[in-house]
Protein backbone atom coordinates (compact mmCIF):
# COMPACT_ATOMS: atom_id res chain seq x y z
CA UNK A 1 0.00 0.00 0.00
CA UNK A 2 1.18 3.63 -0.88
CA UNK A 3 2.07 5.66 1.80
CA UNK A 4 1.28 8.77 0.70
CA UNK A 5 -2.03 8.27 -0.10
CA UNK A 6 -2.87 7.20 3.45
CA UNK A 7 -1.13 10.36 5.02
CA UNK A 8 -2.87 11.85 2.71
CA UNK A 9 -6.18 9.86 3.68
CA UNK A 10 -5.25 11.81 7.18
CA UNK A 11 -5.94 15.14 6.18
CA UNK A 12 -8.96 14.09 4.26
CA UNK A 13 -10.61 12.98 7.50
CA UNK A 14 -9.11 16.15 9.32
CA UNK A 15 -10.94 18.71 6.84
CA UNK A 16 -13.72 16.44 6.95
CA UNK A 17 -14.14 16.12 10.37
CA UNK A 18 -13.26 20.16 10.95
CA UNK A 19 -16.44 21.21 8.27
CA UNK A 20 -18.54 18.55 10.08
CA UNK A 21 -17.78 19.85 13.42
CA UNK A 22 -17.99 23.18 12.57
CA UNK A 23 -20.96 23.11 10.79
CA UNK A 24 -22.73 21.23 13.77
CA UNK A 25 -21.28 24.09 15.80
CA UNK A 26 -22.42 26.84 13.73
CA UNK A 27 -25.84 26.75 14.97
CA UNK A 28 -24.65 27.21 18.41
CA UNK A 29 -22.28 29.97 17.45
CA UNK A 30 -19.46 28.41 18.14
CA UNK A 31 -16.08 26.92 15.78
CA UNK A 32 -14.60 23.95 16.84
CA UNK A 33 -11.30 26.24 18.19
CA UNK A 34 -13.76 27.55 20.46
CA UNK A 35 -15.82 24.59 21.88
CA UNK A 36 -12.24 22.98 22.36
CA UNK A 37 -11.38 26.33 24.65
CA UNK A 38 -14.96 25.67 26.42
CA UNK A 39 -14.59 22.01 26.74
CA UNK A 40 -10.55 22.86 28.24
CA UNK A 41 -11.99 25.10 30.96
CA UNK A 42 -15.19 22.72 31.77
CA UNK A 43 -12.06 20.48 32.71
CA UNK A 44 -9.65 22.77 34.14
CA UNK A 45 -8.84 21.84 37.97
CA UNK A 46 -8.41 25.10 39.36
CA UNK A 47 -11.55 26.49 37.29
CA UNK A 48 -9.55 28.60 35.15
CA UNK A 49 -6.61 28.68 32.46
CA UNK A 50 -3.88 30.55 31.39
CA UNK A 51 -3.97 31.94 27.54
CA UNK A 52 -0.61 29.90 27.56
CA UNK A 53 -2.18 26.67 27.97
CA UNK A 54 -5.08 27.50 25.63
CA UNK A 55 -2.00 28.52 22.92
CA UNK A 56 -0.14 25.48 23.52
CA UNK A 57 -3.35 22.63 23.30
CA UNK A 58 -4.56 24.28 20.33
CA UNK A 59 -0.71 24.51 18.58
CA UNK A 60 -1.55 28.04 17.70
CA UNK A 61 0.59 31.42 18.53
CA UNK A 62 -0.63 33.90 21.01
CA UNK A 63 -2.67 36.51 18.72
CA UNK A 64 -4.58 33.52 17.60
CA UNK A 65 -5.68 32.25 21.14
CA UNK A 66 -6.06 35.50 21.75
CA UNK A 67 -8.29 36.28 18.95
CA UNK A 68 -11.04 32.91 20.04
CA UNK A 69 -10.66 34.12 23.77
CA UNK A 70 -12.04 37.50 22.76
CA UNK A 71 -14.51 36.28 20.37
CA UNK A 72 -15.61 34.17 23.36
CA UNK A 73 -15.75 36.94 25.60
CA UNK A 74 -17.78 38.65 23.51
CA UNK A 75 -20.14 36.16 23.57
CA UNK A 76 -20.38 35.94 27.29
CA UNK A 77 -19.00 32.64 27.65
CA UNK A 78 -15.90 33.26 29.32
CA UNK A 79 -14.10 35.75 31.38
CA UNK A 80 -10.45 37.06 31.43
CA UNK A 81 -8.08 38.43 33.92
CA UNK A 82 -4.67 39.00 35.04
CA UNK A 83 -2.68 36.88 37.71
CA UNK A 84 -2.25 39.17 40.32
CA UNK A 85 1.17 37.85 41.14
CA UNK A 86 2.31 38.65 37.18
CA UNK A 87 0.12 40.76 35.41
CA UNK A 88 1.67 39.03 32.31
CA UNK A 89 -0.64 36.26 32.40
CA UNK A 90 -4.09 36.21 31.17
CA UNK A 91 -6.35 33.89 33.36
CA UNK A 92 -9.33 32.61 31.44
CA UNK A 93 -12.71 31.35 33.10
CA UNK A 94 -16.01 30.09 31.95
CA UNK A 95 -19.43 31.80 32.81
CA UNK A 96 -22.60 30.00 33.60
CA UNK A 97 -23.59 30.68 30.16
CA UNK A 98 -20.22 29.08 29.10
CA UNK A 99 -20.88 26.14 30.94
CA UNK A 100 -23.91 25.64 29.09
CA UNK A 101 -22.46 26.33 25.75
CA UNK A 102 -19.39 23.83 26.80
CA UNK A 103 -22.06 21.03 27.63
CA UNK A 104 -23.56 21.78 24.14
CA UNK A 105 -20.37 22.13 22.26
CA UNK A 106 -19.26 18.27 23.78
CA UNK A 107 -22.61 16.94 23.40
CA UNK A 108 -21.82 17.52 19.62
CA UNK A 109 -18.56 17.03 19.53
CA UNK A 110 -19.57 13.53 20.91
CA UNK A 111 -22.73 12.62 18.19
CA UNK A 112 -19.58 13.45 15.61
CA UNK A 113 -16.84 10.92 17.20
CA UNK A 114 -20.08 8.53 17.32
CA UNK A 115 -20.85 9.05 14.01
CA UNK A 116 -17.13 8.76 13.19
CA UNK A 117 -16.59 5.30 14.31
CA UNK A 118 -19.66 3.98 13.35
CA UNK A 119 -19.68 -0.19 12.12
CA UNK A 120 -16.15 -0.48 13.92
CA UNK A 121 -16.37 -3.06 16.38
CA UNK A 122 -14.52 -2.82 19.86
CA UNK A 123 -11.99 -4.65 19.24
CA UNK A 124 -11.00 -2.83 16.35
CA UNK A 125 -11.75 0.33 17.60
CA UNK A 126 -8.85 -0.64 19.77
CA UNK A 127 -6.38 -1.51 17.68
CA UNK A 128 -6.75 1.47 15.50
CA UNK A 129 -5.98 3.72 18.64
CA UNK A 130 -3.03 1.90 19.32
CA UNK A 131 -2.34 2.07 15.81
CA UNK A 132 -2.88 5.75 15.72
CA UNK A 133 -1.22 6.91 18.79
CA UNK A 134 1.93 4.84 16.86
CA UNK A 135 1.43 7.27 14.04
CA UNK A 136 1.29 10.05 16.48
CA UNK A 137 4.70 9.23 18.13
CA UNK A 138 6.31 9.14 15.16
CA UNK A 139 5.18 12.98 13.78
CA UNK A 140 5.06 15.06 17.26
CA UNK A 141 7.32 17.42 17.96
Amino acid sequence: MDNLKTGYLFKKIDDALERKANNRLKERGLTMSQAYVLMQLVEAEEGFLPLKAVERSLGVAQPTAAGIVSRLEIKGLVTSCTYENDKRVKLLSLTEKGVEAAKGAEAGVRHLNDDMFTGIEEGEMEKLHRLLLKVYSNVKE
